[in-house]
């Protein structure tokens, strides 16, 4: 054991104290500012006032104009749909609303338009669809 210790104290080196040592921190004086309680707090309440303020207002507008275009598209179904005859379809294996509408389209509404009307008309939704069941459709003439 005691020729470990010699031959490892042999072998160790003095660090070499050519260069100087530099901290690898340096301290800076001073630092932040003191900070009134008053002038901050006033700015970050108006910010956060604002900024609910924008958002409800963005939040308004976004209603709005999805009212419009809804209110567009009933409005644009209910022109297809004023003044068409109809046709009487029976539910045949495999239909649904969806191939229903799909296999009858009508100009001016999209299948999904026309499977809402359907689905309205004849009170009906897609799972109380049975075979054999008749249901009244709107056809172009």
């Amino acid at each position: 054991m005691s020729a470990v210790h010699s031959q490892a104290a042999i072998a160790w080196e003095a660090p070499s104290h050519d260069r100087p040592i530099t901290p690898p921190l340096r301290v800076i004086e001073g630092g932040a500012a003191p900070r009134t309680a008053a002038a901050p707090r006033a700015a970050e309440r108006s910010f956060g006032i604002g900024a609910l303020v924008s958002a409800t207002l963005v939040a308004l507008a976004l209603v709005l104009v999805w009212s419009f275009v809804d209110g567009l598209r009933h409005r644009r179904v209910a022109a297809a749909l004023d003044g068409t005859q109809t046709q009487v379809v029976t539910v045949m294996p495999g239909d649904s609303l969806w191939k229903i509408a799909e296999a009858h389209p009508l100009d001016g509404c999209t299948t999904a338009e026309l499977v809402g009307h359907i689905s309205q008309a004849n009170a009906v939704t897609g799972e109380a669809l049975q075979v054999g069941m008749q249901l009244e459709i709107p056809c172009d003439a």
